[in-house]
């Protein structure tokens, strides 16, 4: 833009030598804040040629292409480019080629079914669909989820692919089906798991399966996190660590760091929850649960005045919706620390927001 400019200045005989140098200060600072951000630890592992990671259902694709699945498929718009370079033999429901191939109608169809499972119905029987590539963290994955006739056969760390209940795929859902828990993410990067350890138990055995040699998951970490968290809840707290760091060695996000501090704390590593929790924080700053867990480690150290920093940056980042745990060991550190007029106001807000009563009698005694 500034050469232009100049040039631009130069054949109507204009001076406008500030300019140029004015643009190229301006370009310089672009370039500043663009390598800032592309150098956050949140970004490095993305750094270099090649497909970012987390993006496109590559894992999922991979398991059609092994299994020979060439059924109608339905596909989320954001997976279509990808699905029709990757694997040309299935015929792809939608890509980027709107308007110009399909038409704005169609396009708005092919969104609906995300708001209203009566519009995937339509879809479903209108275009005879027996499969659907669908993004793991949205609303349409828990929506197929609760379908009888559906069930969930592969996932990656984007996506998962179901499929119908048909004689076609009779073979491949014997082998691959997952029914004794959803693979949809929740609310922030969560998971459901089941509730009975029987449940957990058969999660357990599938997650194995689809990280062995023979199965679709090595390379991607929400295998690796979901037998995890579901060692974590069947209290195999020292095999989960090995999960999460698996996991990180794959996709180094803050959430993974994040779990991996809270089985490290139940452990009793303080140190190691400490520095995974603040490799959370590295990779998403003000990440509240990370100042409250951090506080709740270093108060277990004996460590008050850091408790006491992390807890009140998580009561300044959370507000209102501060939990009265928090309120409570922020009260305590400050207590601690001698330091009354702090713990008097959170004692306080803990007693107001807790109903149980062994820790309202903990409570109310530090407070007196």
């Amino acid at each position: 833009i500034a050469s232009n400019i100049a040039s631009y200045a130069d054949r109507k005989g204009c001076s406008l030598s500030g300019v140029k140098l004015a643009f190229t200060a301006i370009a310089l600072l672009t370039a500043g804040v663009l390598s800032y951000g592309f150098t956050r630890p949140a970004e490095l592992d993305n750094l270099g040629l090649g497909l970012k990671s987390a993006v496109f259902p590559q894992g999922t694709v991979a398991f059609m292409k092994k299994e020979g699945i060439r059924e109608n498929i339905y596909n989320e718009y954001v997976f279509g480019g990808y699905l029709i370079y990757h694997y040309p033999e299935a015929k792809v429901f939608i890509d980027g080629r709107t308007p110009t191939v399909f038409s704005p109608y169609f396009f708005w169809k092919s969104r609906l079914p995300s708001l209203d499972i009566s519009a995937w119905r339509k879809i479903e029987k209108e275009y005879g669909l027996r499969a659907a590539l669908v993004d793991i963290d949205g609303r349409l994955c828990k929506k197929v989820f609760m379908e009888k006739d559906w069930v969930a056969v592969s996932f990656d760390d984007v996506s998962v692919l179901y499929l119908k209940r048909t004689e076609a795929n009779k073979d491949i859902i014997s082998r691959w089906c997952i029914e004794a828990a959803s693979l949809c993410v929740e609310a922030d990067e969560a998971t459901t798991l089941p509730k009975d350890e029987k449940g957990l138990m058969m999660l357990r055995e599938y997650l194995k399966r689809v990280l062995s040699p023979d199965g679709y998951g090595l390379g991607f970490a929400r295998p690796h996190l979901m037998l995890a968290l579901t060692d974590h809840a069947l209290e195999k707290h020292v095999e989960a660590v090995g999960e999460l760091k698996a996991a990180i060695q794959i996709s180094p996000t803050h959430y993974l760091y994040y779990d991996l501090g809270l089985v490290l704390s139940k452990l009793g590593r303080n140190e190691d929850a400490v520095s995974a929790f603040k490799s959370a924080l590295k990779r998403k700053t003000r990440y509240r649960d990370a100042y409250r867990e951090l506080g709740f480690v270093y108060y277990n150290m004996k460590d008050y005045k850091n408790a006491v920093c992390y807890l009140e940056k998580y009561a300044t980042t959370a507000d209102d919706a501060t939990e009265a745990v928090a309120h409570q060991t922020l009260g305590k550190a400050c207590f601690q620390l001698s330091r009354y007029d702090c713990a008097v106001e959170h004692l306080e807000r803990a007693a107001f927001k807790t109903d149980e009563a062994k820790e309202s009698a903990d409570i109310y005694f530090h407070l007196g």
